[in-house]
C-alpha cells in the first residue's frame, strides 16, 4: 500500500489518505447509531436516553469543531487530523467496553450507560478534529477548478460509510441483542443516507469555492459543526415522532425534503 501510494502525485495522495479517514470514521459513527437503540433496549434504557448521549456529542461537536479549526494551519493539517482520529479510536474504545460490559452483565445499565456517554463525549471534543482538517488539507492540494470533483470525492466518502457501517454491524450484534429485524433496519437507514451522501459534496464545495484560501478552516470547522447542530435536535425530535407514530420521522423527512426542493431548484437555475 506504501509502495502504491508513493507513486501517486502529492495531491491524489492526500485525497486518497484523506478518503480513507473520512470513510473510516463515518463507517464506525453510523454503524454504532444504527444498532444503538437495540442495545439500549437490551439493557432497557428508554429511547430518549438513548438520543440524549448522541445529542450530548453533538454539542461538543458544535462547539470543538470550530475551535479546532481556528488553531488549523495548512501545513499542519496533518497533525489535527491525528488528533481527531486518536479521539475517534479512543472513543469507540471507551464506547465498545462500556456496552460490552453492561449487556453481559459485567456492569450495572446505568454505570455502563455513564462510561458510552464518557466515550462520546470524546468522540465529539477530540474527534471533530479530523473532518475540517481532512478538508483544509484536500483544498490545500488542489487548484481551484479541481476543488469540486476533490471535495465531493472527500464527501463522498462520508456518504459511502453510511451505508457501509450500519450494513455490516447486525453481523456482529445481532447474536448479542437477538433483534430479528436489526439487518433490515439498518439496510434501510443506508439507503436513506444514500440521499444524504448525494447532496453532501454540493454545500461542501459551494462553501470552499465561496471564501478565499486563507477562510478554508474556518469554513470547514463551521461545516462540522452545523452537521453537529443537526444532529443535536434530530434525535430528539425523531424519537419524540416516533413514540407518536412509527411513520411519523419519515413522513416528516419527505414532507421537508419536498417543500425544499422547489427552492433549490430555482437557486440553482439562477446559478446556471
Amino acid at each position: 500500500m506504501r509502495d502504491v501510494l508513493g507513486r501517486l502525485s502529492g495531491a491524489r495522495r492526500d485525497e486518497i489518505l484523506m478518503f480513507s479517514v473520512m470513510l473510516t470514521v463515518a463507517i464506525g459513527n453510523t454503524g454504532l447509531q444504527s444498532v444503538l437503540p437495540a442495545i439500549g433496549r437490551t439493557l432497557k434504557l428508554p429511547d430518549t436516553l438513548v438520543a440524549l448521549a448522541f445529542s450530548l456529542s453533538a454539542v461538543l461537536w458544535a462547539t470543538c469543531a470550530p475551535f479546532w479549526a481556528r488553531r488549523m494551519r495548512p501545513r499542519h493539517a496533518r497533525r489535527f487530523v491525528l488528533i481527531g482520529l486518536s479521539g475517534f479510536v479512543g472513543a469507540l474504545a471507551v464506547c465498545g467496553l462500556a456496552l460490552t460490559a453492561g449487556v453481559c452483565g459485567w456492569l450495572s445499565a446505568a454505570a455502563s450507560f455513564g462510561l458510552f456517554i464518557v466515550g462520546r463525549g470524546i468522540y465529539g471534543a477530540i474527534g471533530s478534529a479530523s473532518p475540517p482538517a481532512a478538508q483544509t488539507i484536500v483544498v490545500a492540494s488542489t487548484a481551484r477548478d479541481q476543488r469540486t470533483a476533490a471535495l465531493s470525492m472527500l464527501a463522498s466518502a462520508f456518504g459511502l460509510g453510511t451505508i457501509i457501517g450500519p450494513a455490516l454491524t447486525p453481523f456482529f450484534i445481532l447474536p448479542v441483542v437477538g433483534a430479528t429485524d436489526l439487518h433490515m433496519l439498518a439496510i434501510a437507514f443506508a439507503i436513506a443516507s444514500l440521499g444524504f451522501g448525494f447532496l453532501r459534496p454540493g454545500y461542501t464545495a459551494g462553501a470552499s469555492l465561496a471564501v478565499s484560501e486563507g477562510e478554508q478552516a474556518v469554513v470547514a470547522g463551521q461545516l462540522t459543526s452545523i452537521n453537529g447542530v443537526v444532529l443535536l435536535f434530530g434525535p430528539f425530535v425523531g424519537i419524540g415522532l416516533y413514540q407518536f407514530h412509527q411513520a411519523a420521522p419519515y413522513l416528516l423527512s419527505a414532507a421537508v425534503l419536498a417543500a425544499m426542493a422547489p427552492y433549490a431548484a430555482r437557486a440553482l437555475g439562477r446559478a446556471a
